[in-house]
Formats: C-alpha cells, sequence, structure tokens
C-alpha cells in the first residue's frame, strides 16, 4: 500500500513537470512568435516607405523644340513632369546653331521632343552627336506621310525638302500625340493608364474641331482656292480643296513662275467663287496686286504660332472658312 502510494506520488509529480515544460515551451514559442512577426512588419515597412518615397519622387526632365509641342506635351503629362522647351519663335529655330554646351545640357534631360519633319533643320546632326546614356530624344512625325515641298529650301548647306506644318492634318497631329504619348509611358510605365486618359481627352478635344471644319469645308468644294508657296499644302488636301499654287512672296522668281502668274486671267476669269488664302501678312501684301486685279476674297490660315495651342490654331482655321461660307 506504501510503496503503492509512493509510486502514485512520483508518477503526478513527473506529470506535473510535464505539464510545467509544455507550458513554458508554449510561452516560449509564442513570444518568438510575436516577436519574429514584428521583426518582419519592421522590415516590410521601409520597403513600403522606400518605395513611396521612390514613387513620389519620380519626375521626368522634359524638353521640346517650342512652346507649340511644349504645350502638346503638357496636354499628356499635365503637371506630373518638369517640361520646358528651347525656342519662342520659328526664326529662332531656324537660325539656331548648336554648341558642345548645349549638347550637353540636352544630353542630362530624360526626354527631348522635337517635330523631326524639317522644322529643325539641324535635328538629325544634333540628335547623332546627343549623348544616349540618359536623354530619349522623340521624333514625333514618326509615321507621318511627310509632303514634299515643291520648292526645296535652303539652310546653310542642307536642302530642306519635307513640309515641316503635318499639323495641318489632324489625323498627322493625332499620330504626333501617339508618339508622345508612348515615349513617357515608356519613360514611367507605373502611370501608363494617367496618360492613356489625358491622351483620350486631348483627341476627343480635336475631334470636335475636327468635325466642325469638315463640316464647313464640305461647303467650299465649288471653290478655287489661289495660294502662293507650299506652307498650305498639308491643309489644302486634307480637306481636299481645289487650288491653283502661284509663287511669289519668299521666292527667287523663274520666267515660269511669271508667265503662271499672268496666266491667272483665263483661270480667274468668270469664276466668283475664288479665295485667297495666306499664312501670313506679308503673304498678303506680297499678292496685293492679285487680289486687287481680281477682287479676290481672302482668308488667313493660321499653320503655326509660338504663343498658341493646337486647339487655338483649330479654332482660328475653324472662324475663317465658316466666315467665307457665309459670305453671300
Amino acid at each position: 500500500m506504501i510503496i503503492h502510494m509512493l509510486h502514485k506520488n512520483k508518477v503526478g509529480q513527473k506529470m506535473k513537470k510535464i505539464y510545467i515544460y509544455f507550458f513554458i515551451f508554449i510561452f516560449i514559442f509564442s513570444a518568438a512568435g510575436c516577436k519574429g512577426t514584428d521583426n518582419n512588419q519592421k522590415r516590410l515597412e521601409p520597403n513600403a516607405e522606400e518605395k513611396a518615397m521612390n514613387e513620389k519622387e519620380l519626375s521626368l526632365n522634359i524638353i521640346t523644340t517650342d512652346k507649340l509641342l511644349y504645350n502638346m506635351v503638357k496636354d499628356i503629362v499635365q503637371d506630373r513632369h518638369y517640361t520646358d522647351y528651347l525656342f519662342t519663335s520659328r526664326d529662332k529655330i531656324w537660325n539656331y546653331k548648336y554648341s558642345e554646351d548645349s549638347i550637353n545640357n540636352i544630353s542630362k534631360k530624360d526626354l527631348y521632343f522635337y517635330w523631326g519633319s524639317g522644322m529643325e533643320p539641324w535635328a538629325t546632326d544634333f540628335v547623332d552627336k546627343l549623348s544616349k546614356t540618359k536623354i530619349g530624344p522623340i521624333n514625333i512625325s514618326r509615321g507621318v506621310k511627310t509632303i514634299s515641298f515643291d520648292r526645296e529650301l535652303k539652310y546653310q548647306n542642307i536642302s530642306i525638302k519635307d513640309n515641316p506644318y503635318f499639323w495641318l492634318n489632324i489625323d498627322y497631329y493625332k499620330v504626333a500625340m501617339l508618339n508622345i504619348k508612348n515615349a513617357i509611358q515608356d519613360k514611367d510605365s507605373k502611370d501608363r493608364a494617367y496618360y492613356e486618359d489625358n491622351f483620350s481627352k486631348a483627341i476627343k478635344d480635336v475631334e470636335v474641331y475636327q468635325k466642325k471644319l469638315k463640316e464647313a469645308a464640305d461647303k467650299l468644294k465649288e471653290y478655287t482656292f489661289v495660294v502662293d508657296g507650299d506652307n498650305l499644302d498639308y491643309f489644302l488636301k486634307y480637306y481636299g480643296f481645289k487650288t491653283i499654287k502661284i509663287y511669289n512672296y519668299g521666292y527667287q522668281l523663274t520666267q515660269n513662275d511669271i508667265d503662271n502668274n499672268l496666266k491667272l486671267t483665263d483661270k480667274l476669269k468668270d469664276n466668283n467663287k475664288v479665295i485667297f488664302l495666306y499664312d501670313s501678312e506679308q503673304n498678303k501684301k506680297a499678292n496685293e496686286e492679285i487680289i486687287n486685279k481680281f477682287a479676290l476674297k481672302t482668308g488667313q490660315i493660321s499653320i503655326y504660332s509660338s504663343d498658341i495651342k493646337y486647339i487655338d490654331i483649330l479654332q482660328s482655321n475653324l472662324s475663317t472658312l465658316e466666315s467665307i461660307a457665309n459670305v453671300k
């Protein structure tokens, strides 16, 4: 009996020790688990903060040739990135002579958008010299079917064959905007949807004017348009206008030019639906004799300005076409 009780006592003490050890083990394991969780959180939190900081600090440095192109880029990026432009006028673009410093400065940017259609006669050589380590030079006219000048222009020793004013064809403007949007998305892929939305809005805004311009142009199919030079070629071909082209302002006239100008009498005789279209006051003034001789109605087509947006060009040209169509 005594032996049995002693044995039972020993078993009880042994079981008690097992229970104690078991609870100690559970406590240590739980504490270690909590500590591990805290450590994991501490390891994750800096990564999350760092990611947020990186996203916040991402800011592209973008440069464009001029303000018209700058405004097109801004339609895509809004205020998301720093954007600037190089030139404030067409003459400054044309007369630009780049230096080693300008090459180095532009090479430090993230993106350089240029027209690439003859607007910058120095662009091909300039872009070739840029260090491509960081900068992404983007020719926004890539994919545009360019029109050649009937009369080539000269820039230093370079012959300019392509007419630069492709954006007068609204479909080509859309191609240029697509090139801009894609280039920015490639550099900042995390905000692809943001740039896509901005692109869609810009295109929809333009399409409002595109429809109105087509409607106004359709009312003028019976008219003949006299133009001096090649600057309006994209505009005239896009709307399918009947055209008589002369060469007068800014050209060294050949005998053939003079003869063609004299033949205008036969072409315009007994035709009261003739409009003289011009893109500058200088162009109009150079042709005052012809305008007065044939009592031509006139209309100005906006092709370029450093101080306006693309929408402003469309609005101006719509007003011109509508005013012509409304003349009785």
